[in-house]
């Protein structure tokens, strides 16, 4: 069987989104930042200069407590951005995971019945779809094999109902093993397909 590149993004316009986002808002800051540094340094060096007295023999140390200052502003925006970005994707992510997660353990329970449902605008839409479709079929299936026993347990009542009276088994008898030859087909083609999909 030959394998494919799996696709580790599930939707890559949330995660484009996200990134693109974070882009421009780290870009906006940094920008900002530059901006403020460059109109706060022109601003001392003008102050200098019409100085009586100037005790800085350079410019650079006029201007160093000024960076140091929009470095750690500039990290404490992008601590905040960081801060924001990661709640933000939380709730986006887990939410929808949880939900998930809570669905599947129900059925792992043996509650078919329970189906995933997200709200619009989550994410992972795509994987509950598929989800919910293996869950459908899935309660088809435990429906046609619970179907198959009830049949099998009946004809077994009728076959013991048949011997208890004395009356000729034979039929009942194939009856009987064509079902159980059915059922176990049924089983056999359903591990088949399974092993296949692996």
């Amino acid at each position: 069987m030959k394998h494919r590149r799996r696709r580790y993004i599930v939707n890559s316009g949330f995660q484009g989104r996200f990134v693109l986002g974070f882009v421009l808002a780290t870009l906006v800051g940094s920008t900002a930042s530059t901006v403020l540094f460059n109109f706060l340094a022109l601003k001392r060096l003008e102050q200098l200069q019409w100085s009586v007295f100037v005790t800085v023999r350079s410019a650079a140390e006029a201007v160093e407590p000024l960076f140091v200052s929009i470095v750690l502003f500039n990290l404490l925006f992008v601590s905040v951005l960081l801060a924001v970005a990661w709640g933000w994707m939380m709730r986006k992510i887990n939410g929808p995971l949880n939900g998930i997660v809570k669905n599947l353990k129900r059925v792992r329970e043996g509650d078919f019945s329970s189906a995933i449902f997200l709200r619009r605008n989550d994410e992972f839409q795509d994987v509950a779809a598929a989800l919910n479709e293996m869950l459908g079929k899935t309660r088809e299936r435990f429906r046609d094999f619970t179907a198959g026993y009830e049949q099998i347990s009946q004809a077994l009542a009728d076959l013991e109902i048949a011997l208890a009276g004395g009356a000729p088994v034979k039929e009942k008898n194939e009856r009987l093993v064509d079902m159980i030859g059915k059922l176990r087909g049924e089983i056999t083609a359903e591990k088949t397909v399974s092993s296949e999909r692996v």
